[in-house]
């Protein structure tokens, strides 16, 4: 398996809000997966990234906060520790869910990896 994966997360059809600004989406959204995983725990339908991870060929970045409340902190940590072809990951010390990219370091770790490593395997 190969490519670019930017994380991703199955909104169920129809529960989609049409008029909404996108901050309260993106609300109602991190409340669709929090109760999902919840609900999962062992078989989490939204999350199956850490299935996937040992498949993928190209080299792959972890970004994860550590403040993150709706994916736990361990959660990219077991997707780091899994990953045959993982770069030096970037624990956003601070960060949650949805911050994270307010970080200085967020942006500087995703160009060093564009432009060093991924340009170099």
């Amino acid at each position: 398996m190969n490519g670019l994966y930017l994380g991703s997360m199955f909104w169920p059809l129809g529960e989609r809000q049409q008029g909404k600004d996108e901050s309260s989406r993106s609300v109602e959204r991190n409340k669709y997966i929090a109760a999902k995983w919840s609900s999962d725990r062992g078989s989490n339908e939204v999350l199956k990234s850490i299935d996937k991870v040992s498949k993928v060929a190209s080299p792959v970045l972890v970004i994860h906060g550590t403040e993150d409340e709706v994916i736990d902190f361990s959660h990219g940590l077991a997707i780091y520790e899994r990953c045959p072809r993982a770069v030096e990951p970037l624990w956003v010390e601070g960060a949650g869910h949805n911050d994270i990219e307010l970080y200085a370091q967020y942006l500087e770790r995703l160009k060093q990896f564009i432009s060093f490593e991924l340009a170099t395997s």
